[in-house]
């Protein structure tokens, strides 16, 4: 990284926030905050959002976070903006993913609940269900959508300093037509 800076407030709270962490993909996520906080003039302070963010997030929910982001499909907009497709997440998955033994729903609502206060999800569904009626008989499934936020802060904890678009670019369909726009 020859030539390249990142603003001192931003190398401090990454360090100050990621040097405790025990988990290795927690960790990853934070050096790929800091690779991606440098740029030539050392001045962009954009990722302090992600910072932010990534501070918040228990190493649970990085996992989930992660899983999201292996297993959805993207899609771009005709003005390049990528989005992420709903994915079906049943119990099962959702007890490998956590590290837990037993999920209890309360804490898989936690979890979810936590996630789409930060913005970085959407819950649509479990079985068409509200999660605070189900009762748990460990065979539900919930229904998750990544925003946009997620989606770029995934990025730059990938130590990507370029958009999502970009990051994703070999696995997302062709081009959108821009016929109509000119």
């Amino acid at each position: 990284m020859d030539g390249l800076s990142a603003p001192p407030h931003l190398v401090y709270k990454i360090l100050e926030e990621g040097s405790f962490i025990d988990d290795k993909d927690v960790q990853k996520m934070w050096a790929g905050l800091l690779a991606s906080s440098c740029t030539p003039d050392g001045k962009d302070e954009s990722n302090l959002i992600y910072i932010d963010l990534l501070s918040k997030l228990t190493s649970s929910e990085v996992a989930l976070v992660n899983y999201l982001f292996n297993h959805t499909k993207k899609g771009w907009e005709k003005d390049s903006l990528i989005y992420a497709y709903s994915i079906d997440i049943d119990m099962n998955i959702l007890q490998t993913i956590s590290g837990f033994e037993d999920v209890h729903v309360q804490e898989t609502d936690r979890i979810i609940r936590h996630l789409e206060s930060l913005g970085l999800v959407t819950f649509t569904s479990v079985n068409d269900t509200s999660m605070a009626n189900l009762d748990y008989d460990g065979s539900f499934s919930i229904t998750l959508t990544p925003t946009t936020l997620c989606l770029n802060m995934y990025v730059k904890c990938q130590g990507s300093s370029g958009y999502p678009v970009e990051y994703w670019r070999e696995e997302l369909p062709p081009t959108p037509s821009l016929d109509g726009y000119f």
